[in-house]
């Protein structure tokens, strides 16, 4: 998935001073650095969506891996947005014209001093120094401390990029588990033991073919019974099944599973022989459905994390499932 970069700028109206220069910044600094880095960046002005423009600014500054901030001209809303970023404990590059100062609170930040000069844009002096430091930052995995001492910022609180369910059984009935199916468009991923409770979800077959046909790209990956690791996460003495039913459904549960993929090309079914996953998830286009593992309780009695996209967890579960999914390939 790629990273995108918000970009807090002065806009200015069309054939303003403000408006060329922040879009000779944006063409000939920022944007050759982010797509050497292989980030997206995205201004204010790009945001087509539907919708109040304020909200769509505040999420990507929340949401997008960073954030750069061109200073030059004190602009009021520049100065509100980073505060928005810092509030959020994004990772933000300050970018500020030469000759100028850095506010005070921002004096200790890594900023780039930079002119538009022509000699500059051939000697990539400010794209090399955004580069480096968007490397930095990759290296400590997007991670800042907090600008304000003792914030904290809404996601660190279990508010904003995932729902946290005491039990999985709280989340809802069948029909909130299959409203996930219903709604994704792109993509529906699974990762079980056995792939057993989705069947549980009414007309669930029908529902999987139906999306098959319509584009949606669906993988399913479950355990081989022949996975060293399933006799040791299964624990007879509190579920229902002993290891030797679990193996049977499994047998039964791959043929069902493989009897849907055959309506489709856009459906995939594999059986992890390698790999000992401690989760059971699932991801579609706007959630991954996360729920842990524990073998002193059920299923039904451990959390489950509801995850947005976008969110750190939600590409870490992406990342995990393609390692599964190639190791099993």
């Amino acid at each position: 998935m790629t990273k995108r970069c918000f970009v807090i700028a002065p806009i200015g109206d069309e054939g303003t001073e403000v408006r060329e220069h922040s879009d000779e910044v944006f063409e000939f600094i920022i944007e050759p650095a982010m797509k050497e880095c292989g980030i997206k960046p995205i201004r204010s002005d790009f945001l087509h969506q539907a919708g109040q423009i304020s909200t769509q600014i505040y999420d990507a500054i929340q949401t997008y891996e960073l954030c750069v901030v061109v200073l030059t001209y004190e602009n009021p809303n520049v100065f509100y947005e980073l505060a928005i970023a810092q509030c959020a404990v994004k990772p933000v590059i300050p970018l500020i014209e030469k000759g100028k100062k850095l506010p005070f609170d921002l004096k200790d930040e890594r900023a780039v001093f930079y002119d538009l000069k022509l000699t500059s844009h051939r000697d990539r002096t400010y794209i090399d120094q955004i580069i480096s430091i968007v490397k930095n930052l990759e290296e400590n995995n997007w991670e800042v401390p907090s600008s304000i001492p003792g914030f904290k910022p809404r996601d660190e609180t279990g508010i904003g990029d995932f729902e946290y369910f005491q039990m999985t059984q709280k989340y809802g009935d069948q029909d909130d588990w299959a409203k996930l199916l219903i709604n994704t468009r792109e993509r529906f991923e699974l990762l079980s033991k056995s792939g057993n409770s989705w069947k549980l979800v009414q007309d669930f077959a029908q529902k999987l073919r139906q999306k098959g046909q319509e584009g949606c790209k669906i993988r399913i990956l479950i355990y081989h019974k022949e996975n060293p690791s399933l006799r040791e996460i299964i624990n007879e003495h509190i579920e229902e099944k002993s290891y030797n039913m679990r193996c049977a459904e499994i047998d039964i549960n791959i043929e069902f599973y493989k009897k849907i993929a055959e309506s489709s090309d856009n459906i995939e079914v594999r059986q992890m022989l390698k790999g000992c996953p401690s989760n059971t998830f699932t991801i579609t286009d706007e959630y991954t459905m996360y729920i842990p593992y524990f073998y002193s309780e059920k299923a039904l009695f451990t959390p489950l994390f509801k995850c947005k996209k976008d969110s750190y967890m939600y590409s870490l579960l992406e990342k995990e499932f393609e390692s599964l999914w190639e190791m099993n390939g």
